[in-house]
């Protein structure tokens, strides 16, 4: 089974419930329209071009990191490539998806919905095999009133899964279940900029404002006006016949009215969400492209904060979630899931080449812990996992040692 629809006692993957049919039922907890007089749902407010960048920026990026199942040791860790989860988290959490696509889908529902949720699949073995996205809004957490015991209801179709079966990763929120969506939080938000782009549309589509006056000396006949008005609407009326010649007859005056888009604050308010949008998510406006505020000199700074505010914290939500999920008591206490987010650290091979020297010169770093660093491969025999030891340096506790290195 994939989805838990269908009847309790029969389920198998011929009863799914399709997209289309979800897609109603999903977005029923939007109430609206907004005080801007505009329906929101998540997909108008992911035609809001701002919004859709803040999502896409954070959910390429989280799925784009490495993500890794480590074993602790008595050395320190070790990849757990004999792990069952490893190929799902790393490679294919089932047979339609890529690791990239599952977390991208799962995350941008977490931006949206401010949740995600996916049904675990075991095995006749009694390991995961499998995990599949539900589709946002179609199931909720709540307490079972007898066990007290946490579970997750389907109100469509009043099935209930409970807690081991469903992988949830919440977002923000007061109690750690129920999450804030961001766009129903910020309906009015949402709603304002979606009324200025559909605004937008409309002035230059339908040219609703009055961009000029043309007078006559004498009274127009019915037929004349008629004409004329059919004339300027068919010839002159649109963005396709923006800066055409007007031809006026019997003296006719053409007065043009100058409109001050600022006075509406037009051009302003789209600006705005612009903003609104990625103070919502957190997102440093110049990964949005909104570069007003961007200088070579910042820029990088920004990206670090972009790092250390932004991408960090979703990482360690999905790890904590991951291992809180996925991994039985037993195995959390030797396994955890962890992302590679230094890579996105990582600066030009200058910056990098010149640290590794100095962590390799300076002994905490051997060969091979830079050539991972770097995706090669270590070095055979064994000859990469030697560190440095500077001359002129000694242990603090044991000053007598740079004493002998000097005799030899």
């Amino acid at each position: 089974m994939r989805w838990p629809f269908g009847k309790k006692e029969k389920r198998s993957p011929t009863e799914e419930i399709t997209l289309k049919e979800m897609e109603p039922f999903a977005t029923e907890f939007l109430e609206g329209p907004a005080y801007s007089g505009v329906r929101v749902t998540e997909r108008r407010a992911m035609g809001l071009s701002a919004h859709f960048a803040c999502v896409r920026v954070i959910s390429t990026t989280l799925a784009s990191l490495p993500i890794h199942i480590y074993e602790r040791t008595k050395e320190g860790k070790r990849r757990a490539y004999d792990h069952p989860l490893f190929p799902l988290l790393h490679a294919k959490p089932n047979p339609e998806m890529t690791a990239f696509s599952f977390i991208e889908a799962l995350q941008a529902q977490i931006c949206n919905r401010g949740a995600a949720f996916a049904e675990i699949v075991y095995s006749r073995k009694g390991e995961i095999a499998e995990l599949w996205p539900i589709p946002p809004g179609v199931c909720r957490p709540q307490r079972n009133p007898k066990t007290k015991e946490l579970e997750y209801y389907f109100p469509k179709t009043g099935d209930i899964l409970p807690n081991w079966k469903i992988l949830h990763i919440p977002g923000l929120s007061f109690d750690g279940l129920n999450s804030f969506s961001p766009v129903g939080l910020f309906m009015q938000t949402f709603g304002m900029g979606i009324a200025v782009e559909e605004y937008g549309s409309r002035f230059f589509g339908q040219g609703t404002h009055v961009g000029a006056v043309i007078t006559h000396p004498k009274t127009l006949s019915d037929v004349a006006y008629t004409r004329l008005k059919t004339e300027l609407s068919d010839k002159y009326r649109g963005l396709e016949h923006s800066h055409g010649v007007v031809f006026l007859e019997e003296d006719m005056k053409y007065t043009r009215l100058g409109m001050n888009m600022e006075e509406v604050q037009f051009i302003e308010t789209r600006k705005l969400t612009v903003t609104e949008m990625a103070r919502i998510h957190g997102v440093p406006p110049h990964l949005i492209a909104d570069l007003e505020r961007a200088t070579f000199s910042n820029i990088e700074e920004q990206s670090i904060e972009a790092v250390v505010y932004l991408f960090r914290p979703w990482a360690v939500r999905w790890e904590q979630a991951l291992n809180a999920r996925l991994l039985t008591p037993e195995e959390q206490e030797r396994y955890y899931v962890k992302f590679e987010v230094d890579g996105l650290l990582r600066g030009n091979i200058k910056s990098r080449y010149e640290a590794y020297a100095i962590g390799r010169t300076n002994g905490w770093l051997s060969q091979n812990e830079i050539r991972e660093k770097e995706d090669m491969n270590p070095l055979p025999g064994g000859q990469g996992n030697t560190y440095l030891t500077p001359l002129n340096m000694a242990e603090a506790n044991n000053p007598k040692k740079e004493d002998k290195r000097e005799e030899l």
